[in-house]
């Protein structure tokens, strides 16, 4: 397997294409950014750290962002530390002042 074969998909929700456009080039580089390192270890222990939990799902502040996010597991796979993502669930991203 290559190295994108390993990393789990990025799902990011219907809206975003357009909300990505209203974004300064800043908030583009620190997102993307962010979503290589979450792409790349989900499990993070420093992106733990930094995220409030919120029942299922992540919410991460990201420059003047706040993005929330989901593991999922691959299909037939329990949901673990150990077991490989099978995708992760962009859900939203809002700009961190609008909460």
């Amino acid at each position: 397997m290559t190295e994108v074969e390993n990393k789990p998909i990025l799902r990011f929700y219907a809206d975003f294409p357009d909300e990505w456009e209203g974004f300064t080039e800043e908030m583009k580089a620190k997102l993307g950014d962010f979503l290589e390192r979450l792409q790349a270890n989900p499990y993070d222990g420093r992106i733990i750290e930094n995220s409030e939990k919120h029942g299922q799902y992540y919410g991460s502040r990201v420059g003047p962002l706040r993005v929330y996010w989901k593991v999922e597991p691959k299909k037939g796979e329990p949901t673990s530390l150990l077991a490989p993502p099978g995708s992760i669930n962009i859900l939203a991203v809002e700009r961190a002042d609008e909460r």
